[in-house]
Protein backbone atom coordinates (compact mmCIF):
# COMPACT_ATOMS: atom_id res chain seq x y z
CA UNK A 1 0.00 0.00 0.00
CA UNK A 2 1.33 3.85 -0.94
CA UNK A 3 1.35 6.24 1.93
CA UNK A 4 -1.48 8.49 1.75
CA UNK A 5 -0.01 12.01 1.07
CA UNK A 6 -2.54 14.02 0.38
CA UNK A 7 -5.88 14.14 3.06
CA UNK A 8 -8.78 12.85 1.45
CA UNK A 9 -10.97 15.68 3.66
CA UNK A 10 -9.29 18.85 3.22
CA UNK A 11 -6.11 18.05 1.15
CA UNK A 12 -3.83 18.93 3.77
CA UNK A 13 -0.33 16.97 4.54
CA UNK A 14 -0.79 13.61 5.88
CA UNK A 15 1.84 12.29 8.05
CA UNK A 16 2.43 8.30 9.29
CA UNK A 17 2.51 7.36 13.13
CA UNK A 18 0.50 4.74 15.60
CA UNK A 19 -1.97 4.61 18.54
CA UNK A 20 -0.07 3.24 21.05
CA UNK A 21 -1.58 0.69 23.20
CA UNK A 22 -0.57 0.14 27.02
CA UNK A 23 0.62 -2.83 29.22
CA UNK A 24 1.93 -3.46 32.07
CA UNK A 25 4.24 -0.14 31.91
CA UNK A 26 5.25 -0.50 28.22
CA UNK A 27 3.64 1.21 25.31
CA UNK A 28 3.33 -1.05 22.05
CA UNK A 29 1.97 -0.52 18.40
CA UNK A 30 -2.07 -1.51 17.64
CA UNK A 31 -2.92 -4.14 15.90
CA UNK A 32 -5.99 -5.82 14.38
CA UNK A 33 -7.62 -9.28 14.87
CA UNK A 34 -10.26 -10.90 12.70
CA UNK A 35 -13.12 -11.98 14.92
CA UNK A 36 -15.05 -10.76 17.81
CA UNK A 37 -13.45 -9.57 21.21
CA UNK A 38 -13.79 -12.72 23.56
CA UNK A 39 -13.12 -12.98 27.13
CA UNK A 40 -10.17 -15.02 28.47
CA UNK A 41 -10.64 -16.69 31.84
CA UNK A 42 -8.28 -18.22 34.25
CA UNK A 43 -9.32 -19.93 37.08
CA UNK A 44 -12.96 -18.84 36.39
CA UNK A 45 -11.91 -15.29 36.64
CA UNK A 46 -11.82 -12.20 33.90
CA UNK A 47 -8.22 -12.47 32.76
CA UNK A 48 -8.01 -10.11 29.24
CA UNK A 49 -8.62 -10.80 25.93
CA UNK A 50 -8.46 -13.96 23.97
CA UNK A 51 -5.95 -13.56 21.07
CA UNK A 52 -4.32 -15.96 18.28
CA UNK A 53 -0.55 -13.91 17.51
CA UNK A 54 -0.85 -15.37 14.20
CA UNK A 55 -4.01 -13.41 13.42
CA UNK A 56 -2.94 -10.17 14.20
CA UNK A 57 -2.16 -7.36 11.75
CA UNK A 58 -0.09 -4.15 12.54
CA UNK A 59 -2.13 -1.25 12.17
CA UNK A 60 -0.73 1.53 9.93
CA UNK A 61 -2.61 4.90 10.75
CA UNK A 62 -2.04 8.47 9.22
CA UNK A 63 -3.06 11.83 10.50
CA UNK A 64 -3.57 15.38 8.88
CA UNK A 65 -1.59 17.87 10.15
CA UNK A 66 -4.56 20.34 8.77
CA UNK A 67 -7.78 19.03 9.93
CA UNK A 68 -6.51 16.03 12.51
CA UNK A 69 -8.18 13.22 10.24
CA UNK A 70 -6.88 9.89 10.93
CA UNK A 71 -6.86 6.87 8.60
CA UNK A 72 -5.97 3.18 10.14
CA UNK A 73 -4.88 0.66 7.84
CA UNK A 74 -4.26 -3.02 8.76
CA UNK A 75 -2.66 -5.09 5.40
CA UNK A 76 0.22 -7.33 5.86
Amino acid sequence: MAQPTKCEECGGRMEEGFIPDSTYGAYLPSHWHRGPAEQSRIFGLPAGTKVDRGLMVPIRTFRCAACGLLRSYAKR
